[in-house]
């Protein structure tokens, strides 16, 4: 079964998909806007902490999503 946590600094709603194993399937990020789930980034794990770059590659396509709801919804 896999784990989950909430990834609160990168924004409300995401969530980062846990598998452990070998390969470390480590991660799937997806963030749910009403009721829809997009998948913003999936990768093997290679570090042991966090990794700096997947949290970037996840951050940028977040922050896009969000921005064109704002916009759609303002027009």
């Amino acid at each position: 079964m896999s784990d989950f946590k909430h990834l609160s600094g990168i924004g409300a709603g995401v969530i980062e998909l846990i598998e452990n194993g070998s390969p470390a399937y480590r991660a799937v990020y997806c963030a749910k806007y009403e009721d829809t789930v997009f998948v913003l980034h999936a990768f093997t794990k290679t570090t042991n902490g966090v990794d700096r770059a997947a949290m970037k590659t996840v951050d940028e396509p977040f922050k896009a999503g969000k921005k064109a709801k704002e916009e759609v919804r303002d027009n």
